[in-house]
Parts: C-alpha cells; structure tokens; sequence
C-alpha cells in the first residue's frame, strides 16, 4: 500500500497513488515546518519561499492575468495605461538590495514575479546577489525583453528554472492574448529567447528548466495545434532539449482578471491536455513534460464541500509588493489589508512574530477568506485542505496514523530540490 498524498492518513494500490501529483504531498520533507503543522502550531510557520515583485511595470496587459487588480487597482497609478514608474510600482535600488539582503538572512527562497521583473533595471544585479547568497530562485517572465546578454546571468545565478509565459506560437494570436501594441514584434522575440537559453544551457550544461505557460481563453483555444506544431520543432532543432515542460490550463476567474471562457471549452480543453488526449499525446512524446493542474478545469461556480474552516496554509509563503511591503500569503495579490510589514525596513523574523500579522490573519479568518475567497487551483487551499484534515485527525485522536502516513510519504515521493512546484 501506498501513501495518498491528497488524502491525509489515506493509503491506496500503487495505481492509485500513481494518478496522485507527487508534489501535493512534498511538503513533509521540510522537517521543521511539519513539526510546527504536528503540534498545531501554524502562526509559526515560516515562507519557504516569497513571490517579489521589483516592478509591477509590464509592457504586456494580459486580460485574464492573476496579477491584474494589484497593479491595476492597487497602485498609485494605472499600470495599464503605461505610466512613468512610481514608489508604487517599481522598486529603489536600495530596497530591492535590502530585501534580498534580508530574505538572505532568512534563508527565504526567492520567486521573481511582477508585472514583468526584468524590466527592473537592477534585476540581474539582484538575482546575482540572491544567488551569492545561496538562495534558490526562479523566474516568471513573459520573455520579450530577455537577450543573449542577459540570459547567462540566470544560468550562473543556477535558478531552478525560467518559465516563459508564451501561450501560443502564432504572432497575431500572441498579440491580441497579452494586449500590445501590434507594432511590437514580442512574439519573435519570445520565441528567440526560448532558443538562445536552450542553446546556452546545452552550451553550459545547466541544471536550469526551461518551461512555458500556455494560458487558454478564447483568444488563443483554437491555437492549441500550431503551438504544438511548435514545441515539436522545438524540441527536434535542441535534442529532445529544448523545452522540460509546459504547464497548461485554462484562465481562471482571479479576482480582478478578465476572463473570456466558457465551461464548454473548459471541457474541450481538459480532453486535449489530459493523458491519452491528443495534444497531450503529441507534446509528450517529443519529450516534454505536461502539466494540466487537475484544480484549474473545475467547471462552474459552487466551490467544492471541504474540512476547510479557516486559514492554517498562509505562513508557508508570501508575496514581497515593489515597495518592499509582504503580504500575508501569496494569494492576495497585493491587497492592502493584508499588508504584515515592510522586508526593505525589517527582518522577516520581526514581521513573521508581530501582532499586525496576527491580527490580519484573525482578518481574514473572520471574513471566511480560506473558504469563500482562496483561489481552488493554488498551493494555499491544497495545503489548506490537508491541514484541516489533519486537525479533524487530531480531534478524533488519529495523529499517530497522520505521523505513520507523513514518514510514508518521505519514504516514497522524490525529494525536492527546491518549493517552487508545491
């Protein structure tokens, strides 16, 4: 029998656990966290990783982005009307050095998000910085403004992996789904960026994935079969190398986001990307990896019936907003009354311990946030539902059986490398 790793103390046949995501149970190999989870002691918790954001700045304006109301709502300025950079939108220097610094000191993992953060003119300057300070990172970049120049700074800083976020391959279509100016030229540049890393790494012989998102609206759904016309020349022209995985799903209704999709589609779509469907079958056998979160093609509005009642998940990671200021997880996307404190100004173990970040998370226990508002496809509510699982274990008197079935899962599931795929 085999641990179920979505299901707390539930063990299966080894089809069973063979259809389980082996990463939704890869929590348990950080020791000291499952401790603090054991004793029911979740304030304690620290991020293992924190989503920063030097620049909420994107020269893309992608309708369905999961970041959209941060940088359009909750900054000074709108974003998408292209302003000139402001204290809300684009880091100093001196902060983005001191919260490198101080997530260092932390011994916090860093995930550079945005808007688009290589915009930020000291990017590179902060990732060799992290790097030197021997801090796992990755990088979320919709890859137009990468260059031959640059992309060697990310193999030398070892990032775990560059995700570019290309969602289609043909240049009208990638127009009109990130909403620029047709003048650009983006989509070629994305796609030459994608193969000068690959030849780099080849070149290098890095450790770093390359990966691509393909978000999936109306836009782009018909699409799906030049793109994978694509990633199979792709892969040809590098080896069997050029790409180690695609995660694809459908947009999802983030607050704030834009989404123009209907449940039909949604289904047409998970038929395509799921194992044994065509798509699936042709990108997987040029050597590519497939990843369709099962979470993101839930159909209809009702969320699921869950154990969840309150927020246990939010201490395993956090979001860093351009003006150094952490928010309480990283679902929030930027929301002010989930500000903890500012990381450019104090130490995470100083935010981590104060009253503020008590009281937001009695906040958001209070306004149901974990039950009505947490979005089902992120790492938040799966943890979320597995530690309301192990809660009701614990008031039932089972905890030896949750503790046999964590030593379990350590004695069955890779080890990972690094928190980013949780």
């Amino acid at each position: 029998m085999f641990p179920l790793p979505d299901k707390v103390a539930a063990w299966g046949d080894e089809a069973a656990f063979g259809r389980c995501r082996p990463e939704d149970g890869q929590w348990v190999f950080w020791e000291d966290r499952v401790a603090h989870v054991l004793a029911g002691d979740y304030f304690k918790v620290r991020p293992l990783h924190v989503e920063l954001s030097p620049t909420y700045l994107c020269n893309f304006a992608c309708p369905w982005c999961s970041c959209r109301s941060a940088r359009q709502d909750w900054s000074d300025i709108d974003i998408f009307n292209r302003p000139d950079a402001s204290p809300g939108t684009v880091m100093s220097d001196a902060t983005l050095m001191r919260t490198v610094d101080h997530l260092v000191e932390a011994g916090i993992d860093i995930q550079w998000v945005g808007g688009e953060p290589s915009m930020h003119p000291s990017f590179y300057k902060a990732v060799t910085r992290a790097a030197e300070g021997g801090l796992n990172q990755c990088l979320f970049t919709n890859g137009s403004l990468l260059n031959a120049k640059r992309l060697p700074v990310l193999l030398q800083a070892r990032v775990a992996f560059v995700r570019f976020s290309l969602d289609t391959a043909s240049e009208d279509v990638h127009r009109r789904h990130h909403d620029y100016d047709a003048r650009r030229n983006y989509g070629q540049r994305v796609k030459a960026n994608i193969e000068a890393l690959a030849e780099l790494r080849a070149a290098s012989e890095s450790t770093t994935e390359i990966g691509l998102s393909f978000v999936i609206d109306q836009v782009n759904f018909d699409d799906l079969e030049p793109s994978a016309d694509y990633l199979c020349a792709l892969q040809y022209r590098h080896n069997g190398r050029g790409v180690d995985y695609v995660i694809i799903r459908p947009a999802y209704p983030f607050a704030g986001s834009q989404v123009c999709l209907t449940d039909d589609m949604v289904v047409a779509l998970q038929k395509q990307v799921r194992p044994g469907g065509p798509w699936y079958e042709r990108v997987s056998e040029a050597g590519i990896r497939i990843v369709a979160p099962s979470a993101s093609f839930n159909v209809g509005g009702d969320r699921p019936k869950t154990d969840i009642s309150e927020c246990l998940s939010c201490g395993w990671f956090s979001e860093i907003a351009p003006t150094g200021e952490m928010q309480l997880c990283s679902d929030r996307y930027g929301r002010p009354d989930s500000i903890i404190g500012n990381v450019a100004r104090t130490t995470v173990d100083t935010i981590w311990r104060s009253d503020v970040r008590r009281a937001r998370l009695d906040q958001i226990n209070t306004e149901r946030c974990a039950v009505d508002t947490c979005p089902r496809n992120g790492r938040g509510y799966h943890l979320n539902s597995i530690f309301s699982q192990i809660e009701r274990a614990r008031s039932e008197g089972r905890m030896s059986e949750v503790i046999a079935w964590i030593e379990g899962l350590r004695r069955t599931l890779p080890r990972p490398q690094h928190s980013f795929f949780l």
